[in-house]
Parts: C-alpha cells; sequence; structure tokens
C-alpha cells in the first residue's frame, strides 16, 4: 500500500504532495478555472478547494481559498465551473462552496 493508505502508488506518484503537505491523490477527480483578470480555482470532489491570485501569486504559493474575503470569488468560479460542466456534460458531483 502506498504512503497515507492510498493503494498501490508508483514511487513517483507517491513523493508527489500538495502545498498544504498531503499526498496528492491522481485518482480524485477535479476542476480547474482561470479568469482573464488573473484568479484560479481548483475543485475537487473530495473537498480540497485551492484559489489563487496568479497576478499577486504566479507560483500559487499561497491558497487564499480558506478566506472569508474570498467567499464571493469562490461562489462566482464555482459557478463557472458548474455552468461548464452542465454545458459539456462532464458531470462529477464536485461539492459546492
Amino acid at each position: 500500500m502506498g504512503p497515507g493508505g492510498r493503494g498501490d502508488l508508483p514511487s513517483y506518484l507517491a513523493a508527489v504532495t500538495t502545498r498544504e503537505g498531503g499526498l496528492a491523490d491522481p485518482s480524485e477527480a477535479s476542476r480547474c478555472v482561470q479568469t482573464a483578470d488573473g484568479w484560479k480555482r481548483n475543485q475537487s470532489v473530495g473537498g480540497q478547494h485551492e484559489l489563487y491570485d496568479l497576478a499577486c501569486d504566479p507560483h500559487e504559493l499561497h491558497n487564499l481559498a480558506g478566506r472569508a474575503s474570498c467567499r464571493p470569488r469562490m461562489r462566482e468560479m464555482a459557478e463557472l465551473i458548474a455552468r461548464w460542466q452542465e454545458g459539456t456534460g462532464h458531470r462529477l458531483g464536485l461539492l459546492p462552496v
């Protein structure tokens, strides 16, 4: 079994971590959207969401998803992902924010 009890992962994947220190799970479905004004949101089925202001943080080092001041931006970008899913038929059952 791989690190963290996540099954058998190749060694090169077992070493991949998220910025928060957890093991990146390549089997977990996720969606990402980036806006023209430089905001990026990663949204996963497991609820591990990320939000970055790429104009101020181009290397995605500071996840803003947990900040109360960013909730409107999180909702707006979740709606963009939901509209894309509806339009393309890519339904993953992502958790709302």
